[in-house]
């Protein structure tokens, strides 16, 4: 009998040393921009500016699965971009900048709630909750939606997690284990890298 590694619900990402924690009946789905992060050195190259002066990068996403076709899937992802807003701006002058941000995409958005001093991991953030839609090929589906963006060094690390707008799919209680699953300045060993790679 074949030996079978243990899967990781633990996600480290050792350049912007952060990670996060998935429950364990959730599933990880790689990124189309996740390779970018493999390259150790990134950080030093004009590319790797150039990718995160145009774009939010995302880096992990996972989602719980279920069969209702009429319910979103409940998921999270977590991308990163070059802090560009004014250092000079109050708490509340840079959550409204990105209030707006956040909400110009999407369809039938309603701020319910924000939050310029929220904290992750003992740092300062800020939480955005709101109501929107999407569209798949039937129906057009209610979601509730958090985006919590963490200021972090030069970048902004942004953390949207979305459910369904009511019943056990809105999954509030599994969001508020994995918002307290997130470390910050994670400092790990190259041997300890190299075990949860191989997980």
């Amino acid at each position: 009998m074949l030996f079978q590694r243990k899967q990781s619900n633990l996600y480290y990402n050792n350049l912007l040393q952060f990670s996060i924690t998935k429950p364990a009946d959730w599933t990880f789905q790689p990124q189309k921009n996740a390779p970018l992060f493999n390259f150790t050195r990134l950080e030093y190259t004009g590319r790797f500016k150039q990718i995160l002066a145009k774009q939010l990068v995302p880096f992990v996403y996972f989602y719980k699965k279920h069969s209702q076709r009429d319910v979103p899937l409940p998921t999270v992802q977590c991308g990163c971009r070059l802090n560009h807003l004014p250092k000079n701006l109050s708490p509340e002058e840079r959550l409204e900048r990105l209030v707006e941000e956040v909400s110009r995409p999407l369809e039938s958005c309603e701020i319910l709630k924000t939050d310029p001093n929220f904290k992750v991991d003992g740092h300062p953030a800020m939480m955005i909750r709101m109501k929107f839609q999407v569209k798949n090929e039937q129906q057009t589906l209610d979601c509730l939606g958090r985006v919590i963006i963490i200021p972090w060094k030069e970048f902004l690390i942004v953390v949207g997690m979305t459910g369904a707008l009511n019943g056990k799919y809105r999954c509030e209680d599994e969001f508020k284990e994995i918002l307290k699953s997130i470390r910050l300045n994670t400092k790990r060993s190259i041997i300890l890298d190299y075990i949860l790679r191989r997980r």
